[in-house]
C-alpha cells in the first residue's frame, strides 16, 4: 500500500547506489604556528613556582569554595 501512496519514494528504496573507492588524498598537515624554541624561567619566575610548591606541600591552599566564602565575608 505504501508503494501505491508514493510511488516515486518506493522506486528510490529500490535504488542501489554505487560504493566510491577512496582517492588516496590525505589530510594536509597541520600548520605550526608556535614557536618551537625552549623557553627559560626568568629568575623572578623560577621562585615563585619553587614558592607555590612550598606552599603546597605546607598546605596552605584554599579550594574555589573556600576563598569564595572568605570573599563573600569580606565583602558583606
Amino acid at each position: 500500500m505504501g508503494s501505491m501512496l508514493f510511488p516515486k519514494q518506493a522506486k528510490m528504496a529500490t535504488k542501489s547506489y554505487k560504493q566510491t573507492e577512496p582517492t588516496g588524498m590525505q589530510a594536509e598537515e597541520p600548520v605550526v604556528a608556535y614557536s618551537q624554541s625552549v623557553y627559560t624561567l626568568t629568575d623572578s619566575e623560577r621562585k615563585l613556582i619553587m614558592r607555590s610548591e612550598e606552599d603546597i606541600q605546607a598546605g596552605r591552599v584554599y579550594t574555589q569554595a573556600e576563598v569564595d566564602k572568605m570573599v563573600e565575608g569580606w565583602l558583606y
